[in-house]
C-alpha cells in the first residue's frame, strides 16, 4: 500500500521524497559466498538493485545497507552485539548519517 502511484511516485506522488531508506538484512551464508568467485557469483549489493531502483523512483535517499552475513552461525554473544549496535544506530538517527 505504501508504494502506490500518486502517493509514493508518479504524478502527485511525493510522500516519500527526501526520506532515507536503510536496508538492514541478513544472509545465511558467509560474506565470501557473495563475491564474483563465491557460490552466488555476485556481491550481495547486486541483489539489492530492485530496492535501489524503487528508492530512486520514490525520490528517497539510499543509505549504505547493513548486511549481517552468516546469521544462523552467530553465537548468542555475537547476535547480542549486532542487536546493541543496531539499537544504537536507531537511537542516534539521523545524527549517524553525518558522522565521519
Amino acid at each position: 500500500m505504501v508504494l502506490t502511484s500518486g502517493w509514493a511516485y508518479g504524478p502527485g506522488g511525493a510522500a516519500l521524497v527526501g526520506k532515507h531508506f536503510w536496508c538492514v538484512t541478513t544472509t545465511g551464508g558467509a560474506q565470501s559466498a557473495y563475491a564474483a568467485d563465491g557460490i552466488h557469483g555476485f556481491d550481495y549489493e547486486t541483489f539489492l538493485a530492485p530496492l535501489v531502483q524503487t528508492v530512486r523512483l520514490c525520490g528517497m535517499h539510499w543509505l549504505p545497507p547493513w548486511i549481517i552475513h552468516g546469521a544462523p552461525q552467530l553465537s548468542s554473544a555475537e547476535l547480542q552485539d549486532w542487536v546493541a549496535r543496531y539499537r544504537d544506530r536507531l537511537t542516534r538517527y539521523p545524527a549517524w548519517l553525518t558522522a565521519a
